[in-house]
């Protein structure tokens, strides 16, 4: 009796250990992707900026199609931002890198 006591200890804190392993293992990877959603939205506002500047010029000043891609980049970085923040308690909640 004292050995299947033994073993199922055992077998339950392998399954704990590898359990643990994994839960970390994932929360690093959202910490990843939460970090590339942070440059992509740089990138995104970045980009909306130069469309913007480039509105402005005199050639292009009124031009419906980039009035409606400033205002389509603007809809993008927004979701992307909603999205983020969502995933933001995952950052400070995160045990540091190795």
């Amino acid at each position: 009796m004292e050995i299947i006591s033994y073993t199922g200890l055992i077998v339950l804190t392998v399954l704990f250990v590898a359990s643990l392993w994994f839960n970390v293992f994932l929360l690093r990877r959202l910490i990843r992707v939460n970090e590339n959603l942070d440059n992509t939205l740089d990138f995104l506002n970045d980009y909306l900026s130069h469309i913007k500047d480039v509105y402005k010029l005199e050639r292009f000043y009124g031009d419906e199609i980039l009035s409606e891609l400033m205002e389509h980049t603007q809809d993008m970085a927004e979701e992307i931002e909603n999205f983020i923040k969502q995933y933001e308690q995952t950052q400070e909640d995160a045990p540091p890198e190795e």
